[in-house]
Parts: structure tokens; C-alpha cells; sequence
């Protein structure tokens, strides 16, 4: 009987010798990559990022830089219960959504399958582009190899608005304004309430703010232990963010394009790196002219 991959099903005794060792030390090395990223990727939502990207952004070279690993403390502290209200203020195109709403709740259910995500945009649309990235990672080839035996997606509820697994998780995508009637979280999740272009409009702004206070903020699951997370750029000062900030128990991961001598640390001891006014963000991505 000829002798087969497991994984590809490639015949590998139809092989040449010097074929056949190429493979077998290429697979080698696959399944030690497999077992390292296993051992190590749980621990480390940064690393995790990292390794995920190709899956996510294939066509794209990845270009680390010092604000992702921030995003990253920051909601490792939220799973670990040293942060239960955490607004996350930058510019766009700077991994936000990836980082919170793609790549998050997947790296959760590595060793929580059974935490409970609500998410909710401005617009419909961006929160089922979201949801839906963060599906195929989990039903990627990368993912299924390394934590494919945690949990998997059920088949009676796998829907784009909304997936749960067979460990009692689950993650629904919703909209500012949407309905959320009789749903709930673990987790509570807004990735962009407003709409910059209708920003300076007092009764939309004032909408989304009402819409937080007394619709998407009361979903929590257990009020005591979940979290709320919200992630945003700044467009007018009583936006979502500067009402939120006007309160008690929320913590301030504040990522501007261009530096504002803002030294204050958060509550795990985090502080901006940079010491110059002005001085950007991402430069490697976003230089003074893409600015």
C-alpha cells in the first residue's frame, strides 16, 4: 500500500528520494511550528497578531510597531480583570478593528470558547465585515492546526450576524441603534459609534450617546464581572469617548496620530513612549505626507 500524507493526502512514496526528505523535513518543521505557536501564542495576544495577520491580510507585509503591543497589554488586562471599562481613542487605518474585533475575540476562545462577545458599529455593514473576517480565521487552516480540538462552530447557529460554538460561546454583531432585545455579553464591544461624517450633528451624536447610555451599556451578562471596550477616533468633544471620560471607572488607552506630550499612565502602568510633539504614531506606515 502506498504510504500518504495525513494532513495533505499527497502520495508520498511516489516521491523521489530527494523528494521525499524535503518533504518529510518540511513537515517536520510545519508540525514543530504548529506545537510552538500552540505553547506560546495563548499567552501573548502581541505574538498572537503577529502570526494571525497573514491569515487575515495575506496580500499584505505586516509592519509591527510599539501601539499594537499596547492595544494588546490593554486587553490581556481585560481578560485578566485588571480593567473592566477600557475606551481605546486613535486614528483609523491603524489596526483598530483587526486588532479588537477581528483577531480578539478569536485569540479568547483559544482558552475561553466559552466567553460571550456583542459587538456593535454605526453601520451594519462594517460590523458583518468584522464578524465575518474573525469567522474565517477561526475556520482557517492555521487556526484549525493549532486549536482546532478547543471547540468548533455549531451548525444551527453559524449565521453572519451571529456564531456560537459548542462550548456555550458566542459572538453577535450588531449596529448603533440595532436591535439587541433580549441579547447580552461577556464582552460589550463598540468599534466605532459614530460616523465621522455626521459627527458635528448634535441630534445623531447626542443619539449614538443615548443609544450607549440606556440601550448597549445595560447588556452585559453579569454586571458584576463583564466588560465593556470601546474603540473610536476622536471627532468632537462630546463624542462618545469625551462622555465616557467625563466619568468614573474608565480607563484611557489614548493613541493620537501625532503626539500631544501626554505622559499619563494607565492603570497597568503604561505611558506613550514618545517625547516629542508631533511625533507620529506609525511613521513606518504613516509618514508626515500620508498624514
Amino acid at each position: 500500500m502506498l504510504q500518504r500524507n495525513v494532513d495533505t493526502g499527497m502520495n508520498v512514496m511516489s516521491l523521489d528520494p530527494e523528494q521525499r526528505l524535503v518533504h518529510l523535513m518540511s513537515e517536520h518543521y510545519r508540525r514543530e511550528s504548529v506545537e510552538r505557536d500552540r505553547a506560546s501564542l495563548p499567552s501573548s495576544f502581541s505574538m498572537y497578531v503577529q502570526d494571525a495577520w497573514r491569515v487575515v491580510e495575506p496580500a499584505t507585509d505586516y509592519l509591527h510597531n510599539w501601539h499594537i503591543d499596547a492595544i494588546a497589554e490593554h486587553l490581556s488586562a481585560v481578560m485578566k480583570g485588571q480593567i473592566r471599562n477600557l475606551v481605546i481613542t486613535m486614528p483609523p487605518r491603524h489596526m483598530k478593528s483587526l486588532c479588537l474585533s477581528v483577531m480578539w475575540p478569536t485569540w479568547v476562545w483559544i482558552d475561553s470558547p466559552g466567553y460571550r462577545f456583542l459587538y456593535s458599529s454605526y453601520a451594519h455593514t462594517l460590523s458583518i465585515r468584522d464578524a465575518l473576517k474573525s469567522r474565517r480565521l477561526l475556520q482557517s487552516t492555521w487556526y484549525q492546526d493549532r486549536w482546532g480540538d478547543h471547540f468548533s462552530l455549531t451548525g444551527d447557529q453559524n449565521a453572519k450576524m451571529r456564531y456560537d460554538n459548542d462550548h456555550g460561546g458566542y459572538r453577535i454583531a450588531t449596529s448603533v441603534g440595532g436591535t439587541t432585545t433580549g441579547e447580552g455579553g461577556d464582552a460589550i464591544v463598540v468599534d466605532d459609534p459614530h460616523n465621522i461624517k455626521e459627527i458635528h450633528s448634535d441630534v445623531i451624536r447626542e443619539g449614538v450617546i443615548e443609544w450607549w447610555d440606556h440601550v448597549m451599556s445595560t447588556r452585559l451578562n453579569d454586571p458584576k464581572r463583564g466588560v465593556r471596550v470601546i474603540t473610536m477616533q476622536r471627532g468632537h468633544e462630546a463624542d462618545l469617548a469625551g462622555h465616557l471620560l467625563k466619568k468614573k471607572g474608565w480607563e484611557h488607552l489614548n493613541l493620537p496620530a501625532e503626539f500631544e506630550l501626554d505622559k499619563r499612565k494607565t492603570s497597568i502602568g503604561w505611558s506613550d513612549p514618545r517625547t516629542k510633539k508631533g511625533e507620529l504614531l506609525w511613521p513606518n506606515r504613516f509618514g508626515p505626507a500620508e498624514i
